[in-house]
């Protein structure tokens, strides 16, 4: 249920990258057919552009994160996430400056800029609520794919 409808991306990056060659990822995205979840592909460096994007923005201003997956914005999953002490700090797109709404890929940057101005660090779960075009998401990040793993899992434990 938390699947987002654009399909939901699994990252993490190699100690030190700077490219998205430098972030593993499911190819082709998680998606949810029927009840299920299924991989379009497998696991590979460099077929995601969007999560990996946010994983080397976060990256740049933190090494330690290096992982990260995105889901569904869904209110009671963030009140989840802050029930079990895991931080969160939003952007929102309507700030958005013309020059990085223009620039395809920009956007994450500049978001992650946005919510590390206010809580002076990478927060465990950075979310907008959508814009134009644009699906509200909830992106978790962490050290590695098994701490983000373990933060929803966590999180799932407390739902409301």
């Amino acid at each position: 249920q938390f699947v987002a409808d654009v399909g939901s991306q699994v990252v993490m990056a190699l100690p030190y990258p700077s490219t998205t060659q430098h972030v593993a990822a499911v190819e082709g995205r998680i998606k949810k057919i029927g009840e299920t979840l299924r991989a379009d592909g497998g696991v590979r460096f460099g077929v995601s552009s969007h999560i990996a994007r946010l994983v080397l923005a976060c990256n740049r201003l933190d090494p330690k994160v290096r992982a990260a997956i995105n889901l569904r914005y869904n209110k009671k999953l963030l009140q989840a996430l802050k029930k079990v002490g895991l931080t969160a700090s939003s952007f929102d797109r309507k700030l958005e400056p013309k020059r990085v709404k223009t620039m395809e890929g920009e956007t994450l940057g500049w978001g992650v800029e946005q919510v590390f101005k206010k809580a002076e660090k990478i927060p465990d779960v950075i979310y907008d609520l959508g814009g134009e075009g644009k699906e509200p998401m909830i992106r978790v990040t962490g050290r590695s794919i098994l701490e983000v793993t373990e933060k929803i899992h966590r999180a799932l434990e407390h739902l409301n």
